[in-house]
């Protein structure tokens, strides 16, 4: 198996915990429609984000790199 083949697999697939392979393709898309709540409610988004595994932290990090805050001051931000 060359290099590049070898990082693309690494990089779509990880191993969990369990011994399951979590998506890193699959959890981008599910962030992205969370975030642009494309079939889910905004009460949906905190039940997705929340639930204690590494897929969903792996959807919740992808979900946060949807946000902005270049250019705004602190207190503009946190809100």
């Amino acid at each position: 198996m060359c290099c590049a083949t070898r990082t693309l697999s690494w990089v779509a697939t990880d191993t969990l915990a369990n011994g399951c392979r979590v998506d890193a393709d699959a959890a981008k898309r599910l962030a992205k429609r969370l975030f642009y709540l494309e079939g889910f409610k905004r009460c949906d988004v905190a039940r997705h984000l929340g639930k204690n595994n590494e897929f969903s932290q792996l959807v919740a990090s992808e979900y946060l790199s949807f946000f902005d805050f270049t250019g705004l001051s602190l207190d503009r931000a946190l809100r």
